[in-house]
């Protein structure tokens, strides 16, 4: 999937609900449990959610 396109996709969830997704993912990456192919991933989900909220911050 374009990465243009991943990111617009957060455009429509609400703050609180990135925010949420984010606390979810960081957790998972503590938990220890992901392969490295799946923690590079959930890393770069990661940085498009804050992307998305810096870019609502900045408006």
């Amino acid at each position: 999937m374009d990465r243009t396109l991943r990111d617009n996709a957060y455009q429509r969830f609400s703050t609180a609900e990135l925010r949420k997704k984010r606390t979810e993912l960081e957790a998972l990456i503590d938990s220890g449990m992901l392969t490295e192919r799946s923690l590079d991933n959930q890393h770069a989900e990661i940085a498009m959610i804050e992307n998305e909220l810096a870019r609502r911050h900045d408006r």
